[in-house]
């Protein structure tokens, strides 16, 4: 994982906030708090839509079932 990866490279502890803005989007690639970020991110999402469909599990076969009756 590139988080672990960027551990012990120097410079790749440096927070966006004191990095400023850069056109380069490949700068910030290269910094562990983006990736902590991305991860962050991913997960919350991973957790919405598993939840999504614990809770909306029942209509999703409602509506296989419709589809499989129509065809």
């Amino acid at each position: 994982m590139e988080y672990t990866q960027l551990k012990g490279i120097p410079g790749s502890d440096v927070t966006i906030k004191d990095l400023g803005f850069q056109t380069d989007v490949r700068v910030y690639l290269h910094l562990r708090q983006t990736w902590l970020a991305f991860l962050i991110i991913l997960a919350i999402l991973e957790v919405i839509i598993i939840l999504m469909l614990i809770f909306l599990r029942k209509r999703i076969l409602i509506a296989i079932a419709l589809l499989k009756e129509a065809s």
